[in-house]
């Protein structure tokens, strides 16, 4: 059975804890929204953006999704990229991740479709989530077409609380840990799952640490 998939770049925040707009600080030379949209790409060619200002992401040359609720923030983001795109299965990533990972998305997908059963009904998994130690990620994930009702409803009831919004549904949990190499060469050279592929930048002190972490990742023997 062949699955329809889009992604859902998120890009509706207001940056107030960076200063500046978190999406176009610059990681190695390009806007880390640019890696992120490079990254959803790569797993398909149907994008659309979720931006309040949407001017400042022409260069994407994305479509963007119509925001009908204005201000309340990532769930309303992913609505309405949702509404942009008909599809079966949405990835869904944030614009201030550096280093997004190809492989993981793929294989949050992967999980996805194979606990969708027959296709009929609510699948095993409505939201595929990876987590990394204590912490879960909705910003960087894999959402099935049947939580759109439900996710309407939380914001006409401004319940915006994503953590909150993802428990009411069927949850697949993706520990981090277990994607990770355990060994030297188990998985080919371009397999791009790392520790930090999950690291999102909301202020200052963090985007110094990501321009540190390109440099030393890009160093010879790394």
């Amino acid at each position: 059975m062949n699955h329809k998939v889009a992604g859902i770049l998120l890009a509706g925040g207001q940056s107030s804890r960076m200063g500046r707009d978190k999406a176009m600080l610059d990681i190695g030379g390009k806007p880390v929204i640019q890696r992120v949209a490079d990254t959803l790409l790569q797993c398909t060619p149907d994008v659309c953006l979720a931006a309040a200002n949407e001017d400042d992401y022409r260069f994407l040359h994305l479509p963007v999704a119509a925001d009908e609720y204005p201000g309340y923030g990532p769930l309303a983001g992913i609505y309405a990229g949702m509404k942009q795109i008909e599809a079966d299965w949405y990835l869904v990533a944030a614009c201030d991740m550096p280093f997004t990972s190809v492989d993981l998305m793929r294989n949050l997908l992967k999980m996805a479709i194979e606990a969708a059963g027959d296709g009929v009904g609510i699948p095993l998994g409505q939201a595929i989530i990876p987590s990394y130690g204590e912490r879960m990620h909705p910003l960087y994930a894999v959402y099935h077409r049947t939580v759109l009702p439900s996710l309407r409803e939380a914001l006409e009831h401004k319940q915006l609380k994503v953590m909150e919004w993802v428990d009411e549904h069927n949850l697949v949990d993706v520990p981090l840990e277990g994607q990770l190499p355990r060994r030297e060469g188990e998985f080919p050279e371009s397999y791009d799952i790392t520790p930090w592929c999950l690291y999102n930048m909301n202020d200052p002190e963090a985007y110094e640490q990501a321009r540190r972490m390109y440099i030393l990742k890009e160093m010879p023997g790394n």
